[in-house]
Parts: C-alpha cells; sequence; structure tokens
C-alpha cells in the first residue's frame, strides 16, 4: 500500500506541474489519525507558493483511483484557532479500493485510512500463517513492504517459539530456491575465561540473540558464532591468584611443594610441584559444583589483579611472575593448540620466560582444567537465556595472527617501528595501532586478523560479519577492518554493531574491583522478585495504561493457601519454571527496549516492572488471550489450531466442521458487514496487527529490537483496553467462569450478553490473531511466550 500510494501521489505531483519530487509516504504514530501520512504538500508549498493546506485540498480532489468509494473528509482550517481539526465532509470520489478515508490535518499532512474490510482480511493472514506471520513471504505483495531492502522468500513449516531454532533447520520464510537471501554471521556474546560472565554479557546475549532471530526471519541463513579470550594477562593473574592459594595451604600443613617438611622455603618462587599434575586445586574441586569453581576462579583473579599492581617490593616480585606465567600459558597454548590441529605460531614464548616458578607443563594442566570450568558456567548461561552456538572461536587458536602481521608488512600494508608491528592510520584519518609488540607477541590487533581468515573460510562465502561488541572496540574495529580490507578479507562485509554501557548507578562494572553485577545474579534477583509476587498475590501489577475489570489482575496471582496461579492447579516445579521464564522476559525486555547505542544506568527495581512496559507484561497479555480462547466453545477458532496448545480438545469431524465455519472474510459475506461497524479498539487492533511484518523487517534491516518493543507494547495496551471495555465471548463473567458451552444448534443469531454470535467470533478471530502476533514478536526478542500465568 506505502508504494502504491507513493506511485500516485508521484504521478499527481507531475500533474501539479513539478517534477523531481519523490513524496514521501509514512506510518501514522496516533492511530486516530488512520495508517499512512504524507507531508508532500508542505514539501510543495515554496515551489507552487502557496499554502500547504491548499495544496493537499487539490492532491485529496484529484485521489480518482479505483472503484470503491469514500469519504473524503477535508477541514476545514481557515477558520481553526486553536490547531484543532474541524472537519467537514467533502463529496464522495473515487479512490484506491481499499482505502477508506483520506483526511487533510494541519499544517498541511495528508493521511490516509485503510477500510475495516482490508484491515479485517488481515486477520485470516495471521491464523493462517501463524508463526511465519511476520516473516517475509511472497503471498504479502511488495507494495506492503517498507521502503527498505527486502527479500524474497517462502513460508514453511510451524517452529517452536520457546526454543531457538538449530543451524540447518528451516525458518518461517526462509528463501527457498532464489538465493536473494544472505549468509550473515553473527558473532556475540564474547566472555572471557576465567572472567565473570557479568550484566554487560547478559545485554551483549540478549542484543545478538534478537538480530540473530529478526535476521532469520528475513530469510537470512545466519551463523551463530562466539569469540571469547581465554589467553591474556587476566588468565595469568587468575593461575598466579590459584598458585599462591595453594602455597599457603601447602605451607600451613608446615610442608613443602614436595610434600617435605619445610627446607630453605622460599614464599614468592618455590620450585612449585603442583599434586596430582595440575595441581590440589583440581583434586580439591573435582566434586564441586560449577558454580563453586567459578567462584573460586573470581576471588583468584581479584587476588591476583590486587597482587599485579601491589607498588611494594614483594608486588614488583608478583608481577614479574604474572608475567612469566602469562608466556608460560602461550607456551602451553602452542601445545594445546598442536595436539588438535590448529596452526600454532612460529613463536617461542618460552624464550621470554625468566624465572621458573612453575613449569609449562604444570601451567598446561591447570590452564586446561579451570578453562572448562568457564566454559561449562558459560553454557549453562546460554542454556539458561536461550541461545547456542554453530561455532565457538578463542584467542588461543588465533595465535598465529603473528605470522598474518608479517606477510601484510610484506605488501606494505602494515610496518616495522621499533622492534614492532604497527598500522600507521594517519592516512586513513584512523589511529596508529600495535598489531605485534616490541617482543614479537601478537596483540588483539593481529589475533583479529587469523580470526576473520578463519570466519570468511569455515562456513562458505559469507556477505556479511556482524560484531555485537560494546563501544570501547570502536577504533579497534574501524583499524582491524581497513587493514583486512587491504587485505581483501571480503572488502566491507563486516559490521560493529555497537551496544552501549550497562552501568550501576556508581558507574561502570569492574570485575578485577570485586563489584561486577553478574549475569547469573540479575537472572536469580528477578526471579526472585516475581516469585514473591506470584505467592504474595496481592501485589499484582496493575498497569497503567489500561482500566482493569472488577476483580481481576493481570499479574502472576497465586490464591491465597491454595497452590493455584490463576485458577489452574499448579505444584512448585509449575511455579519455579514460570518464574524463571518470566524473569529472563524481564531482563531481555529491559535491554532490547531502549536503542541499541544508548547506555543503561542499571537498577533492580525498574528492571523488574511489572506495571506496564515490561518482558511478564507482554507475556501475561499473550496468556489473557490464550485463556479466553481456552474457555470459547464458539466455533471461530481455525482448524490449524492444535489440541496441543491447550485450546480446545475436538475431534477431526469438529474440526473440519469448523474450518467451514470459519472461512476468511469477504466483502461478499453477509458476517463481514458488520466491519462496518467497528470500535476504535478494534480497528486500533486491526491497524496494529496489519503492521507487524513491517515492523520486524524494519528492526532487522536496521538492528533495531527496540522498534519491536514499542510496537508489541502498543499492541499489547490495545488489547488490554479492548477486553477492558467489550465483551468477547458474550459473558459478563467469561474470564472468571469455566463454563462456557453454547449450544451450536442455536441460529447464528443467537444474542449472548448483547452481542450477536458473529461480533463474538469477530472478537474470538481478533483475540487469536492477537496472541499469534505477540508469540511471533516475542520469539523474535528471544523471550518465551506463557500459555498460562
Amino acid at each position: 500500500m506505502k508504494i502504491e500510494l507513493v506511485l500516485l501521489l508521484t504521478q499527481i505531483i507531475k500533474q501539479l506541474g513539478v517534477e523531481n519530487v519523490t513524496p514521501i509516504v509514512e506510518r501514522v504514530a496516533d492511530l486516530s489519525h488512520g495508517d499512512y501520512t504524507t507531508n508532500v504538500a508542505m514539501v510543495l508549498a515554496k515551489q507552487l507558493k502557496r499554502s500547504p493546506v491548499e495544496i493537499a485540498k487539490e492532491i485529496v480532489s484529484k485521489f480518482a483511483v479505483g472503484s470503491s468509494q469514500f469519504a473524503a473528509k477535508q477541514s476545514d482550517l481557515s477558520t481553526d484557532q486553536s490547531g484543532q481539526k474541524q472537519s467537514s465532509h467533502a463529496p464522495e470520489i473515487n479512490v484506491l479500493q481499499d482505502i477508506e478515508m483520506i483526511e487533510v490535518a494541519p499544517p498541511g499532512f495528508i493521511n490516509f485510512s485503510l477500510a475495516a474490510s482490508t484491515l479485517s482480511r488481515t486477520l485470516g493472514e495471521v491464523l493462517e500463517a501463524k508463526e511465519a506471520y511476520g516473516t517475509i513471504q511472497p503471498s504479502r505483495p511488495k507494495a506492503d513492504q517498507p521502503l527498505v531492502e527486502v527479500i524474497s522468500s517462502q513460508p514453511s513449516a510451524d517452529i517452536s517459539m520457546s526454543s531457538p531454532r538449530k543451524r540447518g533447520s528451516k525458518i518461517p520464510g526462509q528463501a527457498g530456491n532464489d538465493k536473494t537471501w544472505k549468509k550473515i554471521m553473527v558473532e556475540f556474546a564474547h566472555p572471557n575465561t576465567h572472567k565473570a560472565f557479568h550484566i554487560g554479557h547478559l545485554r551483549n546475549i540478549t542484543t545478538g540473540e534478537s538480530i540473530i532471530r529478526l535476521l532469520e526471519s528475513q530469510g537470512h541463513e545466519v551463523v551463530r558464532v562466539n569469540y571469547q579470550g581465554d589467553v591474556g594477562m587476566h588468565i595469568a593473574k587468575c593461575l598466579y591468584g590459584i598458585l599462591q592459594d595453594q602455597k599457603s595451604k601447602i605451607s600451613a600443613k608446615g610442608g613443602s611443594a614436595f610434600g617435605r617438611k619445610n627446607q630453605n622455603y622460599n614464599p614468592t618462587h618455590p620450585p612449585l610441584k603442583l599434586r596430582g599434575g595440575a595441581g590440589g586445586v583440581i583434586e580439591e574441586f573435582k566434586n564441586k559444583s560449577i558454580n563453586e569453581k567459578v567462584e573460586y576462579l573470581g576471588k583468584m583473579y581479584a587476588a591476583g589483579s590486587k597482587a599485579f599492581e601491589d607498588p611494594s617490593a614483594d608486588g614488583k616480585k608478583a608481577k614479574e611472575e604474572i608475567k612469566d606465567i602469562n608466556y608460560l600459558i602461550y607456551a602451553a597454548v602452542q601445545r594445546f593448540n598442536k595436539e588438535r590441529g590448529i596452526e600454532p605460531s612460529s613463536t617461542d614464548y618460552m624464550k621470554f620466560v625468566h624465572g621458573r616458578a612453575v613449569e609449562v607443563d604444570q601451567v598446561y594442566e591447570l590452564w586446561v582444567s579451570t578453562r572448562k570450568w568457564s566454559l561449562d558456567y558459560f553454557d549453562s548461561i546460554y542454556a539458561r537465556v536461550g541461545s547456542h552456538y554453530d561455532r565457538f572461536y578463542f584467542e588461543s587458536e588465533c595465535l598465529s595472527g603473528v605470522d598474518d602481521a608479517k606477510e601484510a608488512v610484506k605488501k606494505g600494508i602494515l610496518k616495522e617501528s621499533d622492534g614492532a608491528i604497527i598500522f600507521d592510520g594517519k592516512p586513513y584519518g584512523l589511529d596508529t595501532r600495535v598489531f605485534v609488540n616490541s617482543l614479537g607477541l601478537p596483540t588483539y590487533e593481529a589475533k583479529e586478523l587469523a580470526l576473520a581468515q578463519k570466519e570468511f573460510s569455515e562456513f562458505g562465502k559469507l556477505d556479511k560479519v556482524v560484531h555485537v561488541v560494546g563501544p570501547e572496540q570502536a577504533s579497534f574495529f574501524k583499524v582491524t577492518f581497513k587493514v583486512e580490507e587491504l587485505l581483501d578479507i571480503q572488502k566491507d562485509q563486516q559490521k560493529h554493531l555497537i551496544y552501549g554501557w550497562v552501568k550501576l548507578k556508581h558507574g561502570k562494572m569492574s570485575s578485577r574491583s570485586g563489584n561486577v553485577v553478574l549475569g547469573e545474579w540479575l537472572l536469580d534477583e528477578a526471579k526472585k522478585a516475581i516469585l514473591k509476587i506470584v505467592k504474595k498475590g496481592n501485589n499484582s501489577p496493575q498497569p497503567s495504561h489500561f482500566n482493569l475489570r472488577g476483580g481481576e489482575v493481570p499479574s502472576l496471582r497465586l490464591r491465597e493457601g491454595q497452590g493455584e496461579l490463576r485458577g489452574v492447579s499448579r505444584n512448585e516445579a509449575d511455579i519455579q519454571e514460570i518464574a524463571e521464564k518470566a524473569a529472563v522476559a524481564a531482563i531481555k525486555y529491559s535491554f532490547l527496549k531502549v536503542g541499541t547505542l544508548q547506555e543503561i544506568a542499571f537498577d533492580i527495581e525498574e528492571s523488574i516492572n511489572f506495571n506496564g512496559d515490561s518482558g511478564p507484561y507482554l507475556q501475561y497479555t499473550y496468556a489473557r488471550c490464550k485463556s479466553v480462547l481456552r474457555k470459547a466453545t464458539l466455533s471461530v477458532i481455525p482448524a490449524a489450531e492444535s489440541d496441543k496448545d491447550g485450546v480446545i480438545a475436538r475431534s477431526e469431524a469438529t474440526k473440519q466442521s469448523q474450518a467451514q465455519e470459519t472461512r476468511l472474510p469477504h466483502q461478499s459475506d453477509d458476517w463481514f458487514a458488520m466491519t462496518n461497524k467497528l470500535n476504535i479498539e478494534e480497528k486500533n487492533i486491526l491497524r496494529l496487527v496489519e503492521r507487524f511484518p513491517e515492523v520486524v523487517t524494519i528492526a532487522a534491516t536496521t538492528y533495531a529490537p527496540s522498534a519491536l518493543c514499542k510496537y508489541l507494547y502498543d499492541l499489547a495496551g490495545a488489547y488490554n483496553t479492548f477486553y477492558n471495555k467489550h465483551t468477547i465471548l458474550g459473558f459478563a463473567e467469561e474470564v472468571r467462569s469455566s463454563q462456557f458451552a453454547v449450544d451450536s444448534s442455536k441460529e447464528n443469531n443467537t444474542k449472548y450478553k448483547g452481542i450477536d454470535k458473529r461480533t463474538s467470533e469477530f472478537r474470538l478471530q481478533l483475540t487469536a490473531a492477537t496472541a499469534q502476533v505477540l508469540k511471533n514478536g516475542l520469539y523474535l526478542l528471544g523471550i518465551e511466550a506463557l500459555e498460562q500465568m
């Protein structure tokens, strides 16, 4: 429709004697103003030397295209002194078939309203497409797509909204044989081993997961990867802390590292021979939980960092020892890579080791074991938030970047400077950065060269690689992208998607100083807060932008003294599961609802807010829709609605009968004549449902999940307003009683509490469509829709 309006407006502009002006048609922000709007009259005012309102009226008068009739409502703006529209009806004229009304509004906007019959046809599309609705579908004319890059694709089978798709499985709207879709790699999460998985990582993984699902919805094939730092000084500090901790435990027992009585024991540089090869720490933590292991790593990292920064003489010795451990880690990695067939670096790291407080074999075993602790812990977080990966990349496998840097020197892209290898960014307006330091060790920049080689070779031809990384790496990526471009590594095919810092109210987090906020802690706190609401019952949320029916609360409400959640029998496991999923929704939505670049001053009380714009609120609205549908026995739920979703148990014969009764509405059907009498709440829901595919495309092409969040919040609000004002099932107590059996033998004009059966059927379809769109949208945010709350 948007493109069709642009074409018609272009023709009219030419009739007005103006060339080379392309009108802009946009969605109306305020639903009361219709569906589309254009400011073209204001654009033309200067050239035509006329008032925008006068031009707008003339444009409207020329809209004589199509076969249907509409009322062109133009405002008598000459008498308007308050800026408010004063409407008067103009004569009926021919216009586009699907346009119901055109309105001129000050200071010269032209607003277009789609016909109710056109909007209502969307219900059939939603209920037929189900999970595929909102994805790129050839059945939707290109004219319905926004003026951004879109991809032709084919709908496919239903998907599970409760878990991420595995690589290789078809997605709704996945492109078929037409290779117009792209293969895109998204690199996200990036936690470093031996360090905390903090709430910054939680925002990263939340953003990356949603971006991936949005891209998949457009038919793209997405490769999920995670680049993690498993070498570096942070690990050397952690291992130093562990070694010192083990030495202190040995000393406390009156022995040496060899298990003998102390003889000439040097507390700073003992010839430490760790018990059991990898040390007593491995045996000590053998049967402990993964959380206990990572908690210990965090403490040892903090201790090692403190020793490294100690300005005293002992601190200086500790710093030298940590540096040696760092080189030993790199030497251990060379062995680790060789054993796994990974190309090793040509650098001999052992030549940099000055002391021998610990042997490389011992560092190898300690590094491998503690690295696995971290990775196992990260896996538990990924599972909890619903993310998975096709490939894990590690810094340890990118040490060959030093050799890539040397090759770049031969090509004149990098150059040697004081024994180091650098990139002179001045000719390109970029920073000068070191790729190999004066000791011959690769920096992050050199490792990035090796990583790019791997990423662009292991998954076939990639059209783009998106790096979800914080703003502190902006200069880094500008330089590495330029060097990789000069090396001809997929020129211009990389994007740094920046997400803003997550800050505490007291400043940025630090995993060194000990005040880091763990991602798992935040999830646990959210879950506790939700459980408190569930079990207390009387602290139910009251969404601020709609009024509730008397006695009903849109919340996770547990009846006092009973194991029931909103009247449904629940055991403790059920309640815990709902609270867990709602907690994940609360945290994810709080991150995604703001712009990706926007920083977040995080506050737990503000994040766990169920009074409106939150993940649990959207989940609750979906559950409310499903509750209405479960209690309905009117034959309006399409046969495609499966019994396993808990709607209604039906026989195949009943399904077939209902499928016949629920034909998609057409203007020739007397049932559909009721669309001429739709109330404003129904129209608002229809307008929003019809917009969903466009919102998804815009969110995907602009990497902006926040646009989808705003849309879903508006849709939920519109439905709850409708729900509050109007009867759906024909019973005043429809959501509080479990008995809604309707005698299907009654005639179609049977009245149910002031509404006829056809109206009730329409409203149930509206409810089903709203539920489906909410479910689809929540999936794209990485949030699970809950059938009951």
